[in-house]
């Protein structure tokens, strides 16, 4: 054993489905999600080495750390909503900084959704437009002209039950959005 911590409260007794981890790890380094920070431990120590806190959400209230990812000298996050595993804001500290380098605000971010890699941080958000919905429904509703009768009704029923959301890339380093398209999540 190289060294051992105590991390009261670190620990994410719910294990619901929807919940992902609050550990990763660097080159020399391991950070550990404890409610709404991220302390940053030395590998070979055990020592903190510093403290990242979730950047203000507005509506006055500190919100809890939810999603955590490691990438080139980054921290990726989530601001979680009421629920486990739902969030509406992610956002990317420099870790040599401890500067927030950008956040996005969605409308209901599912965390076991969320992915980096190629320079870019992708999800699936419930934010899709009213027009994005409707567009993506006359598409699919060309297939249903050829149906008549009972069948039609059950193509009709399952249409209106699809869960529709948008699936979104932003650049890891801005925050910026670089695209967005309507998907079927059902």
């Amino acid at each position: 054993k190289l060294w051992q911590r105590d991390n009261r409260g670190a620990v994410r007794l719910e294990q619901k489905k929807q919940e992902t981890g609050n550990l990763v790890a660097s080159e020399d380094s391991v950070f550990v999600v404890n409610g709404d920070r991220c302390d940053r431990l030395d590998q070979a120590s055990g020592k903190l080495l510093a403290t990242y806190q979730v950047p203000p959400m507005g509506g006055g209230k500190q919100r809890p750390w939810g999603y955590l990812a490691y990438v080139d000298g980054c921290l990726y996050g989530s601001a979680l909503k009421a629920q486990p595993g739902q969030s509406d804001a992610l956002f990317a500290i420099d870790i040599k900084s401890g500067q927030p380098l950008w956040s996005y605000r969605g409308g209901n971010i599912g965390e076991l959704t969320i992915a980096i890699g190629e320079g870019r941080v992708f999800f699936i958000d419930s934010a899709l437009s009213r027009e994005q919905r409707d567009a993506m429904l006359r598409e699919d509703k060309t297939s249903l002209k050829r149906l008549v009768g009972e069948a039609a009704k059950q193509a009709e029923k399952a249409q209106k039950a699809k869960d529709l959301r948008l699936a979104v890339a932003l650049d890891a380093r801005t925050g910026k959005k670089v695209w967005d398209t309507a998907v079927d999540v059902t």
